[in-house]
């Protein structure tokens, strides 16, 4: 053997003893419980343990929940349990990422909980700086920042942490500075979550990390919010968050979303005081998603019972009652059906004799909806249907639907026709009689009207606010 090559050897031998016992003496009472569900995440999973067992805070437990994964992950993590004792590995039948993260609450044993995803890192100085200044002023949930990647892109390294302190805040305080739904971005008390029995709901697929926060924060009395983004979260293809289904959202699960936390803060009266939170939560859960106006009167008995007073409203964003407003407009709406389902021809009232038209009787994706002189094409001849409150309308040209383009929310809108998946509210209409005999025409996306005001013969028409303008009202011939 080399002398030298020996000797450098020698020189390491202290260096490796001092390694294998840094990470291989167990934790009695570990500062952080990290908890980590893993399921299908073999390409990801060593990335996500090394940037734990390489944390510079040592008094932490890593509970890996294998939840049946089908792939090597179960193996990989059973080799990292054997070099490092900090590692705890339970292998379940599979229910899903909350019940996983069930179970590692369950086994936790650490003064604070942190859950990460097995797809993605936290830089190796977290949790020592999460936890100082989580323990410096007593915090019962400590939430810091994160940044997006997309796999298999470089990703830009946090070279410069900020791992400046901020001050402490109550709920109302925290709630103002963020929507607060994830739970990968934080650090909670374990003697919160555990005295409360709070979990995630199991039945719940996806925001279920939002129950579960908001499950948590009535019960948290000292927040902070870290401006350091220690957390690096992985876009990919496969992930539950990227791949759901639009029907997911359905009338059911949006109900158990929104009952799940009412019903957590209601059994421990823990409304009282806090009920203008609670309905900024059960408004920004459904906000943008389109099925919640298929069950407008349940969000309405719902919110009625204790929420939706002036008293509460005054103290949420103006949106809020927005929102609230159009869920009652569609409670409305839903029960209404001005016109049966047919063929018709839709006239512009400020523009007699001039009719919808698509324009160029064109087949394809993206034509623009016009006003123009009466003809007996079909680019003017609309099928109509309704499907449960609200309808469909159809050129009769191309069987595609009217559409908000680009699912615009803003006033000026344009109106085009797209592809026959109906499952984004841009394609779907409420009709709504003005009591005149004629109608208006309502995107069910944004409560804008269907408004000819500024068309001339060619030009495009427009969804604008209500105005009571006959330029948004229609009439409806029916042919067939």
């Amino acid at each position: 053997m080399n002398i030298k090559r020996f000797a450098r050897s020698l020189f390491l031998i202290p260096f490796f003893i001092f390694l294998n016992l840094s990470i291989c003496f167990s934790i009695e009472n570990p500062k952080v419980s990290i908890i980590v569900p893993v399921y299908k995440v073999e390409k990801w999973i060593r990335e996500c343990m090394d940037s734990l067992i390489g944390q510079t805070l040592k008094e932490i437990e890593i509970i890996c929940v294998d939840d049946e994964s089908p792939d090597n992950c179960g193996k990989i993590l059973d080799d990292y349990a054997k070099i490092d004792n900090r590692v705890k590995v339970i292998h379940q039948k599979n229910r899903g990422v909350s019940g996983a993260r069930n179970t590692g609450i369950d086994k936790a044993t650490g003064e604070y909980l942190s859950f990460i995803d097995s797809d993605d890192y936290v830089e190796k100085e977290t949790y020592e700086t999460i936890y100082k200044y989580a323990k410096k002023d007593n915090v019962d949930i400590l939430q810091f920042k994160y940044q997006r990647f997309e796999d298999g892109k470089n990703i830009s390294k946090n070279k410069n942490i900020d791992r400046s302190d901020s001050k402490v805040l109550d709920l109302e305080q925290f709630l103002k500075k963020t929507f607060g739904g994830y739970s990968c971005d934080k650090i909670f008390k374990s003697e919160i979550i555990k005295n409360n029995n709070i979990k995630f709901p199991e039945n719940i697929k996806l925001q279920e990390d939002a129950c579960f926060s908001y499950m948590a924060f009535p019960r948290a009395k000292k927040f902070k919010i870290l401006p350091g983004k220690f957390y690096n979260y992985r876009q990919r293809s496969g992930s539950a968050v990227h791949s759901w289904d639009h029907d997911i959202f359905n009338n059911k699960y949006m109900r158990d979303i929104i009952h799940s936390v009412y019903n957590n803060w209601d059994k421990d009266g823990l409304i009282e005081g806090k009920e203008h939170i609670l309905l900024k939560y059960i408004i920004q859960t459904v906000k943008g998603k389109i099925t919640k106006l298929d069950y407008a009167d349940e969000i309405l008995d719902l919110i009625n019972k204790k929420l939706n007073i002036h008293r509460i409203l005054a103290k949420c964003p103006s949106w809020v009652s927005e929102e609230i407003k159009h869920l009652n407009e569609a409670s409305n709406y839903n029960k209404i059906k001005p016109i049966e389902d047919g063929i018709y021809k839709i006239e512009s009232r400020e523009k007699k004799n001039m009719f919808l038209d698509i324009c160029s009787a064109s087949r394809n994706d993206g034509a623009k909806l016009q006003v123009w002189n009466s003809n007996d094409t079909d680019a003017q001849k609309f099928k109509i249907n309704r499907i449960k409150g609200y309808y469909q309308i159809s050129p009769v040209c191309s069987n595609r639907l009217l559409d908000v383009k680009d699912c615009c929310k803003d006033p000026g809108a344009i109106i085009q026709q797209w592809g026959t998946d109906s499952k984004f509210g841009g394609r779907q209409w409420y009709i709504v009689p003005c009591g005149d005999g004629n109608f208006k025409i309502i995107s069910r996306l944004n409560f804008l009207n269907l408004d000819s005001g500024k068309s001339k013969q060619g030009t495009v028409i427009s969804c604008q606010k209500e105005n009571n303008s006959i330029s948004q009202k229609f009439k409806f011939t029916r042919i067939k």
